[in-house]
Order: structure tokens, then C-alpha cells, then sequence
């Protein structure tokens, strides 16, 4: 048994990569760290409107990026460090971002963010309805990595002196870092349609999502612009 005295009424567990701690999340909208070791806990935040849920460890277990609400009802983007219990705000807020994951191998962030603007026209007024926003983007964690979605060159590289293989490590051998500066900037939209996207988790290099495509409507005539939609 870790806590006692029912000290806190939870609603959700999960494991760090290196099974070191436990996250929970509690009806107070708390996001809770408990040290199997020390059976110590810190608070990672508190859902200012809804629930603590939607956040992800990083693969090294040395930071948790999560989404809260802000005072304007969206959300934005946090990075919490386990270390030193600092956090940091990644996205401003302007826009409502929604989920995000960790790709395994500790490059890149994954984003679920409602950014893109498909306006819909109604039958007899212009009443500005906007459907579909969301789409995924990928945030490289340090300033020298490249665009992801760069198609390789079909140079063939200089040859070398054969090395020797190496094992292939596993999350565990992984160690994030990442530059602040600019993080928020360097995001990317992946090449998925706009629309619905209920949850995406992190692979090793990609990203697995759940999307809930609208059914195609009939274009308007008098609009041909409708359902192309303005992204940021």
C-alpha cells in the first residue's frame, strides 16, 4: 500500500517509463507524482476547469507535457520537470489544444491543436460556423533537428569505413532535451486532414491517432471556398 488514509479520492493511474513513479490524477482536478521508493508525492498541477488527464510521460521519465485551460477557456501546452518541479508554458493559448503525446525515441512532441478555420456557409445567412479544426502537429524538441517531414535525399552518401553495430536501445536509453526557446514556433502540421481527432499516442518515430471524419457535404456552388479552410 502507498498512500494511506484515503488522502486522495483517484480517478486515474499511470506508470512512468522507468517505473520509478506513478501519476495520478485525482477528483480535484489534481495531477499527482507518487515516488515508489519514497512513497514522497508533488503536485504537478491542477485543472483550472476540467480534469487532469491529458497529459504523457516522456520516454526518459524526466518530464510530463500536459494540457490545461487557460483564463480564456482554450488550452495550452505545459512541460512539467520531474527533477527540479519547474514547468514551463510551451503554447500561448491562442488556440485550443487539446491532447498531446511523446514520440518514443525523445525527439518530438505531438500536438492535437485546433488551428485550422473551415468555415461553413449556411442555406439563407453567412453565420461563421467553423467545423472540423483539429489536426496534428509535431514539435521538434531541439532547435537542430530537421523538418521531420523532409523527404530524404537521393544522393548517394560518401562511403565509409564499415563500424561496428551497436545494439539497438530501447526507450530506456533515451534522454530528452529540449530548447524552450522557440518550441512553440517550431511546430509543424502533419499531412492528415482537418477534422475530429479523439487521442493520439506516441510511437518511435510516428504517431498513432483516432479520427472522427465528418461525412463529405455537398460543396456550395455560391462558395467555392467552403471546406478548404485557413490554417494559422
Amino acid at each position: 500500500q502507498l498512500t494511506k488514509n484515503g488522502a486522495f479520492k483517484i480517478t486515474g493511474i499511470q506508470w512512468s517509463p522507468d517505473g520509478k513513479s506513478i501519476s495520478f490524477d485525482t477528483v480535484q482536478n489534481d495531477l499527482m507524482i507518487l515516488d515508489v521508493a519514497t512513497q514522497k508525492t508533488a503536485k504537478v498541477f491542477t485543472g483550472r476547469y476540467n480534469g487532469a488527464r491529458q497529459y504523457d510521460w516522456s520516454p526518459d521519465s524526466a518530464y510530463i507535457a500536459y494540457v490545461d485551460a487557460g483564463t480564456n477557456l482554450t488550452g495550452a501546452l505545459f512541460i512539467y520537470d520531474v527533477k527540479s518541479g519547474k514547468t514551463t508554458q510551451i503554447t500561448e493559448g491562442y488556440y485550443r489544444d487539446d491532447a498531446v503525446t511523446w514520440d518514443l525515441n525523445g525527439k518530438y512532441l505531438y500536438l492535437i491543436s485546433s488551428r485550422t478555420f473551415n468555415h461553413v456557409q449556411g442555406a439563407f445567412e453567412d453565420i461563421m460556423q467553423m467545423e472540423n479544426p483539429q489536426r496534428i502537429y509535431v514539435l521538434p524538441l531541439t532547435k537542430e533537428l530537421s523538418n521531420p517531414l523532409t523527404p530524404p535525399s537521393d544522393e548517394e552518401p560518401e562511403k565509409s569505413a564499415p563500424k561496428e553495430a551497436k545494439p539497438a536501445e530501447g526507450a530506456k536509453g533515451v534522454t530528452v532535451k529540449i530548447d524552450f526557446e522557440g518550441l512553440a514556433g517550431r511546430a509543424l502540421a502533419l499531412p492528415m486532414p482537418s477534422g475530429t481527432y479523439a487521442g493520439i499516442v506516441g510511437l518511435d518515430g510516428g504517431v498513432l491517432y483516432i479520427t472522427e471524419r465528418s461525412p463529405q457535404k455537398e460543396k456550395n456552388p455560391f462558395n467555392p471556398t467552403e471546406g478548404k479552410g485557413l490554417d494559422e
